[in-house]
């Protein structure tokens, strides 16, 4: 899938916002997905259990590029 690959494009660019003022930018995103790709093997089952906040949406789109 190719929806979350060009997150270095917009790097500052604010991606996420929550109600508590949290912020994650592109770039942010971009680091999150990179770390998660070290952790979790290509092709493993993943389970989400999540509340809607941006670090369970991080979580997601990491998975999403990490395939």
């Amino acid at each position: 899938m190719k929806l979350f690959n060009k997150l270095n494009k917009f790097k500052n660019n604010i991606a996420l916002i929550d109600d508590k003022k949290n912020i994650l930018t592109f770039e942010d995103l971009n680091k999150i997905s990179i770390k998660k790709k070290k952790i979790i093997k290509k092709r493993s089952l993943i389970l989400f259990i999540t509340d809607n906040n941006i670090y369970s949406i991080s979580n997601y789109i990491s998975s999403v590029r990490n395939k």
